[in-house]
């Protein structure tokens, strides 16, 4: 169980230059110490911290983007589409896309202890544990339609995440994904690019601000080759 000191020692932590490499200058030691970060909070995501931040996001209102997200999505997909909810957690988004009668979800994530309490919920058909960034062992072409939120943001995904996310998508399978305006389009950039590459052509873009820490945006693209 994580208690208030544990999360205020790894407050500190972050603050510290030795865990928030972006403070220090372009050497090969900063390239060795942004490992070391990136080792530590996957270690902590794989862990509990996934955990600690469902508590935030009660807070902050997380679950008014999830319900208007399947809301949204009855209008794109059929309930019994194929789709992977992609860094799923514990399972908030699927509880939201079965609440709309999506009945063929299937969940993915890094954290294995999420995907315990997700499994719980009875409303995933599979569950699987992935890295994105890396392969993914979906065979091509397999799922009409993939949505993610809360992953896609502060530059902690690879941006090469979604060629693997692509490839698993059916022609004419959308992809669904919040992202956070206040990140600057750092994705909705690489997104572009395939929209120019005629891999993607872009379905909806819309901003939408309930939460009280940040605005996002819900952006729904087709694969067309």
């Amino acid at each position: 169980d994580v208690c208030s000191s544990d999360l205020l020692l790894l407050a500190n932590f972050w603050k510290c230059p030795v865990f928030f490499p972006q403070t220090l200058p372009q050497t090969k030691a900063k390239k060795s110490v942004w490992f070391a970060d990136k080792f530590f909070w996957s270690f902590l995501w794989k862990n509990w911290i996934s955990l600690f931040i469902d508590e935030e996001h009660k807070k902050n209102g997380w679950r008014i983007i999830l319900n208007y997200l399947g809301y949204v999505l009855t209008s794109y997909l059929k309930s019994n589409d194929k789709i992977l909810d992609v860094g799923c957690g514990t399972g908030w988004l699927g509880q939201e896309l079965n609440s709309y009668n999506f009945s063929n979800l299937y969940g993915a994530d890094i954290s294995k202890s999420s995907l315990e309490i997700a499994e719980k919920l009875n409303v995933y058909q599979s569950l699987d544990t992935v890295t994105l960034g890396s392969e993914i062992g979906i065979e091509d072409n397999s799922f009409d339609a993939w949505v993610s939120t809360g992953v896609f943001t502060r530059n902690q995904v690879p941006i090469n995440a979604f060629e693997e996310l692509i490839r698993i998508l059916k022609i004419q399978g959308l992809l669904i994904v919040g992202l956070r305006a206040e990140d600057n389009d750092f994705y909705y950039k690489k997104i572009k690019e395939y929209y120019a590459q005629n891999t993607l052509e872009e379905v909806l873009k819309e901003k939408i601000s309930p939460l009280r820490s940040c605005n996002h945006e819900i952006v729904i693209a087709r694969k067309i080759k």
